[in-house]
């Protein structure tokens, strides 16, 4: 909510980009407190390229951040509760 935002890039040299909400969804049998903000990248594709893949989680426009993994490419759930 508000001003977060997702960041991701390849590798560690690499610059930082910002992930763009490309769709949202609720399971079946859910309700509004189960939904799911799916990420791609600013062209609509999701990040792809071996190596490693570092996701960033900024809120207050840029005050905190929080790494939240770095790994191989993947597909990801992140259930944030604020």
């Amino acid at each position: 909510e508000g001003s977060v935002k997702l960041h991701w890039r390849h590798g560690i040299a690499s610059e930082w980009q910002v992930m763009e909400i490309y769709d949202t969804s609720i399971p079946a049998g859910g309700d509004k407190e189960d939904l799911m903000m799916l990420y791609s990248l600013p062209d609509g594709n999701p990040p792809i390229g071996a190596g490693l893949h570092q996701f960033e989680l900024r809120t207050r426009k840029g005050a905190d951040k929080f790494e939240i993994m770095e790994t191989w490419g993947a597909w990801y759930l992140i259930d944030i509760n604020c």
